[in-house]
């Protein structure tokens, strides 16, 4: 074996991380997918002439097929990331995730004014993705997650982990 080769030993070693965090990267696949599917459709819906879908031709669907798939690959590189701990990854989940569940509080908020019962319950679906959001967020913050991921509690959010994870004994 050549010095410039890591050792087996060093090249297997990888950053021990929960269950919790594989997850949250199964989580963040699957969301890449559906998203990627969502606006594949939603750029279709806007290309497709009003009141004639036949009359889509093959290069109509070129745009909507590449923006769905390069918003799948894009989570899906993500998903991939926090997969193998990396910290951008993370990091990049942490801000999509707590941009989403302010998002979806911020749709709670806001309950629709008329009185259809699938919009009656939307305020409640919507804070309970916004509670699973954040707390993906917040959980990826954890101390222990932190370490897995190759960082060091930093901040005051770190030193609150810190303090609730290991209470001073006086």
């Amino acid at each position: 074996m050549s010095a410039n080769q890591p050792s087996l030993e060093t090249a297997d070693q990888r950053p021990r991380l929960p269950v919790g965090v594989r997850l949250v990267a199964a989580f963040v696949a699957l969301l890449a997918i559906g998203g990627g599917i969502f606006i594949g459709l939603l750029t279709l819906l806007f290309s497709m002439p009003f009141g004639r879908p036949s009359d889509v031709t093959a290069g109509q669907l070129i745009v909507p097929t590449v923006m769905g798939v390069a918003t799948a690959a894009v989570g899906l590189v993500i998903a991939r990331g926090v997969w193998a701990g990396s910290g951008w990854a993370r990091l990049t989940t942490q801000i999509n995730f707590a941009i989403w569940g302010l998002s979806a509080v911020a749709g709670a908020l806001n309950p629709p004014s008329y009185p259809n019962p699938p919009a009656v319950m939307q305020p409640l679906f919507l804070l309970a993705a916004a509670v699973v959001l954040i707390a993906v967020t917040v959980y990826l913050e954890r101390p222990g997650v932190r370490a897995g991921f190759g960082l060091e509690p930093v901040g005051v959010a770190g030193r609150l982990w810190t303090l609730l994870a290991k209470p001073s004994q006086n």
